[in-house]
């Protein structure tokens, strides 16, 4: 959900591709082994609660020598691929961009920034690379059509995993990053409503209800724009208006999963 382009997600799997083919994975479970065989990986782990992942997640990562490689050979693959190597280097100013921002500094850092090397060093390694290795790439404007056309199509699914991290001050960042890249706004407008209903804090209510009524005015919005709306009001007493709109909701998805506890409501 983060990146922009075709090519900036070709930067991506470019990268994971290198881990591959260098047998990164390999070399980490040799070194796991090897720590566990002098149990000093046992340390790492004392007194922790079970579900610190980003504890585990900082003992498997791959190391900085790994993580420079791979950047490296996934901006050749790209290359080759006849994507734009400088695509790797837009993906890294914008998570540099969005650690930096307001909202994810007020917020723990995330398990990626946590495990990976300094963006502001990769960044000069990429572009040092990409001038004296891959000069013959060359920059181009980035195709983007292609790529809202499918994040609209799959927009739910993402921001629904996004939501599941509880970090809404990303979400929000994320939120306002798509609606200036092009993203419809009926589906950023729903899971702004989401972010606020979920997250419960002082006035989320009138601000999800907001966000929802702004949703539903699309010429096809997301069936569970009305339902949620409904929810939403019915929390705050308004009734008569919430059943109004769990009924659209049904009248839009006739064959929905909870239409017995939305029947309920009714």
């Amino acid at each position: 959900v983060r990146v922009a382009s075709e090519d900036e997600l070709a930067a991506v799997l470019g990268h994971e591709l290198a881990h591959y083919t260098q047998l990164h994975s390999l070399e980490r479970v040799r070194a796991i082994r090897r720590k566990m065989a002098t149990g000093s990986i046992i340390d790492v782990f004392i007194g922790l609660p079970i579900g610190q992942l980003s504890a585990i997640a900082s003992v498997l990562a791959f190391n900085r020598e790994q993580e420079t490689e791979a950047d490296l050979l996934g901006a050749r693959f790209m290359a080759q691929s006849g994507y734009d190597p400088d695509a790797a280097v837009r993906v890294w100013r914008m998570i540099v961009e969005e650690e930096q921002s307001a909202v994810a500094k007020s917020e723990e850092p995330s398990m990626f920034s946590r495990t990976h090397p300094a963006s502001a060093d990769r960044i000069e390694a990429l572009e040092q690379y990409i001038v004296d290795a891959l000069p013959e790439a060359g920059a181009r404007a980035p195709v983007r059509h292609r790529h809202i056309e499918i994040l609209n199509r799959y927009y739910p699914m993402l921001m629904e995993d996004q939501l599941d991290t509880n970090r809404f001050g990303r979400t929000r960042y994320m939120l306002e990053t798509h609606r200036k890249l092009g993203v419809e706004e009926s589906l950023i407008d729903y899971f702004e409503g989401e972010m606020y209903r979920q997250r419960k804090a002082e006035g989320d209510l009138e601000l999800a209800q907001i966000a929802y009524e702004r949703a539903i005015r699309a010429q096809q919005p997301l069936p569970e724009a009305f339902r949620n709306l409904g929810y939403v009001l019915l929390k705050r007493g308004k009734e008569a208006e919430a059943r109004a709109h769990f009924r659209r909701y049904l009248e839009s998805k006739p064959d929905a999963d909870d239409r017995a506890m939305i029947e309920f409501y009714l």
